[in-house]
């Protein structure tokens, strides 16, 4: 069984998804095709307890796994999700039982990785909370300029701190430099070389958000099912950044002239 996203995005077909399943040994069954070695699917029932094991009979394996695998074309992997085989909803009177609790969400865990790759939209609230951010600063920009002149180095300052998490982030969904290049205005080889070649600041920007290396998160992304390391520090260093003051203020004369 294929997962198929609705999206004609360039790419798109890069994201089919389907589901494997781990036995309690933490093995995914594999069958051989000629030289190689091909990862067995599963599919879980949805009118009876546990699911069945895709592929050619010889070597199927007889027990039920212990979790779901939701897996994409593109190399992701998604977490672990455990298996009950007499899970799924409760059926109303003469209803037929949906048991395929795991599997829906195993489907739903793949959507949501599909959905991050393919679309570069932000959701509506977020689009909301920036239109309300830029009505602000040009609210600030005309009563208060000096104040305005603050946030915009506060925002430049909040998105270079983001932009490491946000690069994680995308090679976790397997999405492509040259992707990742074009989200943020950049070429592939600009943002790629940034990250094969961090500059001091941007090492110390990793280090601060997640006590490690640049070359360390970057690496942490690759391993299926392992998301970026989490930044526990975020909210201090937003904190941070919105109560550090400028650079302290020319002195002034009385009449308000800076003193040479």
């Amino acid at each position: 069984m294929t997962w198929i996203h609705e999206d004609d995005t360039p790419g798109a077909t890069r994201h089919a998804g389907h589901l494997l399943a781990r036995l309690a040994d933490g093995t995914i069954p594999t069958y051989r095709v000629g030289q190689l070695l091909a990862e067995r699917g599963f599919a879980d029932s949805w009118d009876h307890d546990g699911g069945w094991w895709q592929g050619p009979e010889p070597g199927r394996p007889d027990e039920q796994p212990a979790h779901l695998v939701p897996a994409c074309e593109c190399g992701w992997r998604g977490p672990d999700i455990p298996y009950d085989v007499h899970g799924g909803e409760v059926p109303r009177r003469g209803e037929s039982p949906m048991r395929d609790g795991a599997g829906r969400t195993a489907l739903d865990t793949w959507r949501d990785h599909a959905a991050s790759a393919l679309t570069a939209t932000g959701p509506e609230t977020h689009r909301q909370a920036l239109a309300h951010l830029a009505a602000t600063l040009a609210e600030l920009a005309d009563e208060r300029p000096r104040a305005a002149l603050t946030l915009v180095r506060q925002l430049r300052e909040l998105a270079a701190l983001a932009e490491p998490l946000a690069v994680a982030g995308a090679l976790a969904h397997r999405i492509t430099w040259d992707t990742i290049g074009a989200d943020l205005g950049q070429s592939r080889q600009a943002v790629h070389g940034r990250y094969k070649r961090p500059s001091a600041d941007l090492t110390d920007r990793v280090h601060r958000l997640t006590g490690d290396t640049v070359d360390a998160l970057l690496k942490s992304t690759r391993t299926p099912g392992t998301p970026p390391p989490a930044t526990s520090t975020w909210q201090d260093e937003i904190r941070h950044l919105l109560i550090t003051t400028p650079q302290k203020d020319q002195e002034q004369d009385p009449a308000g002239t800076p003193s040479q």
